[in-house]
């Protein structure tokens, strides 16, 4: 009788829309809510242990004619090399598996949701659970993959791609603002209308 956390509200992912799940630290009741939400006769779970002593139990979840076969190798592969004493969490199990280390970009996406799982895996993505972690690990992500919001599977179409353009756009404001500004105030002038330039000369 081993005591566990009951299903609860995410609270880093949180929504107006959808369900409120979250991923609980049983890796069974953790795949008891993928197959609630999946119902795929070609709904893989394979059962691999990583530890030389802890021999800590992960799961690899997809769908077997969507999944890339050539990728789900590579997972595998990875998760068999794995060569240390004790892996606790799915969270330090993504820097044994991780394929570029040094870069600011992840491959992987972290999701404490279900559904965010569930709807990545019908895209042909793989999910990684582990016993003791409350969230996921979808792989391989692309840059555009974190523009995502878990929203906007529950919005029309059209509405969930300008929410993802906005993101974008707001992403972009963010990085090249400052640089803008100093471009145009102290190299390109003539870019601002006078009566603007005066303004911010007296500010």
């Amino acid at each position: 009788d081993f005591k566990q956390r009951n299903v609860e509200k995410a609270e880093n992912e949180n929504v107006v829309r959808g369900p409120k799940e979250a991923f609980s630290e049983s890796l069974l009741i953790n795949l008891s809510l993928l197959r609630k939400r999946i119902h795929d006769k070609d709904l893989i779970a394979e059962n691999v242990t990583i530890g030389e002593r802890s021999k800590l139990a992960v799961t690899i979840m997809y769908i077997k004619d969507i999944a890339n076969d050539e990728v789900l190798e590579k997972v595998r592969d990875r998760l068999k090399k794995i060569d240390a004493d004790n892996v606790r969490n799915i969270e330090i199990l993504e820097q044994y598996i991780e394929d570029r280390p040094y870069s600011i970009f992840p491959t992987m996406l972290y999701t404490e949701r279900p559904d965010r799982t569930a709807s990545f895996m019908e895209d042909g993505y793989i999910a990684l659970l582990m016993e003791n972690s409350s969230a996921s690990l979808i792989l391989p992500v692309t840059f555009w993959s974190f523009f995502h919001s878990p929203e906007d599977r529950y919005l029309r179409f059209l509405f969930g791609n300008f929410s993802r353009m906005i993101r974008f756009i707001a992403m972009f404001i963010t990085l090249f603002i400052s640089a803008t500004y100093v471009a145009l105030t102290n190299f390109h002038s003539e870019m601002i209308p006078s009566d603007l330039l005066l303004a911010i000369a007296a500010t």
